[in-house]
């Protein structure tokens, strides 16, 4: 990759409604928070923090994603602007969460390029980094031969303090819209996953309609299941279904995950991933509408069988309404 490579780009804000009347995102992840991790940072005698998807990701921005081996990293340095790095498959993703409000710069990277390299050219040359506890050992080395002149420590030497007192006093009420993603280990151990969508005391406006869309491309996807269908295909399936309805932009993550002894592993079920599928490889199959105001997915465990599909989860996949 050249000095120049990955674009940047300034998250817009998007003005979307409140999560719901007088609560927005920025209750949850206010920008302060990233001037404070800095302040943290510099502190804990940290030259920037490199954070991917995880807790601490999370935690400063509200950008809930997927650990892959596509590098996404949240750079604060001790002194200077923050950034963070995702690749162009995702970028949509990114910005539909709160990374959107932060004005915060997205480096932008292709598949030709070197996320590592553009990390290491906007930080400098910093002499300590701290690295996100979850990452990866292929990131980690990634970036020491990025910095080979960087002695690499923990970030949560910085953010502990930070993390270690909770602000979130919001409470639930009629009209909120929430999505449950319930997952455990057998004492086989292996991993379950399950998300079903509720309302409280009642759905919020036209989230009845784009439900019903949500579900109908839920049930296409799972019955597109088969041997020798690629991964891709079946995330399209529900993709198209629901772009068809005029809420493409509203989905915005991959349809599924492969689930075993990791609750996220192989094979994922996303565009560009053309492997075949086989029998006995499991899966979940979980398209979703986040219209911004509220939103809803849902999601069960399928098998790939030697005639099509085994759905592992039997709960209703209704819309429930709860009372307040």
């Amino acid at each position: 990759m050249s000095a120049q490579a990955g674009t940047t780009q300034t998250a817009a804000v998007k003005g979307e409604a409140d999560v719901a009347e007088g609560y927005t995102t920025a209750d949850l992840y206010p920008a302060s928070r990233l001037e404070r991790a800095a302040e943290a940072a510099a502190r804990a005698g940290l030259d920037a923090l490199l954070l991917t998807p995880g807790p601490d990701l999370r935690y400063l921005t509200g950008y809930d994603t997927h650990q892959s081996e596509r590098l996404t990293c949240l750079a604060v340095p001790a002194a200077g602007p923050a950034f963070l790095v995702v690749p162009r498959l995702e970028l949509a993703s990114a910005q539909a969460s709160p990374v959107s409000g932060m004005n915060l710069d997205l480096v932008v990277w292709d598949e030709t390029d070197d996320p590592y390299q553009a990390v290491a050219l906007r930080l400098g040359s910093p002499a300590t980094v701290g690295l996100a506890g979850q990452m990866w050992a292929m990131m980690v080395l990634r970036f020491r031969d990025a910095m080979p002149g960087a002695h690499q420590a923990l970030a949560s030497s910085a953010l502990r303090a930070l993390r270690i007192r909770k602000t979130t006093g919001r409470v639930l009420r009629e009209g909120d819209a929430v999505v449950v993603d319930i997952g455990g280990t057998m004492p086989s151990g292996y991993c379950s996953d399950c998300t079903r969508t509720y309302a409280i005391g009642a759905a919020p406006p036209d989230m009845a309609r784009y439900y019903e869309v949500l579900r109908a491309a839920q049930e296409a996807a799972c019955a597109a299941v088969r041997p020798g269908i690629h991964a891709e295909a079946v995330d399209a399936v529900a993709r198209d279904a629901i772009a068809a309805a005029g809420h493409g932009e509203h989905f915005t993550h991959r349809t599924g995950h492969g689930i075993g002894l990791e609750t996220h592993e192989d094979p994922y079920i996303v565009a560009g991933n053309t492997e075949e599928l086989e029998p006995g490889m499991a899966f979940s199959v979980e398209p979703g509408i986040y219209p911004g105001p509220h939103g809803a997915r849902i999601e069960d465990i399928v098998v790939c069988t030697a005639s099509g599909y085994q759905r592992l989860n039997n709960a209703s996949r209704d819309l429930v309404v709860v009372g307040t």
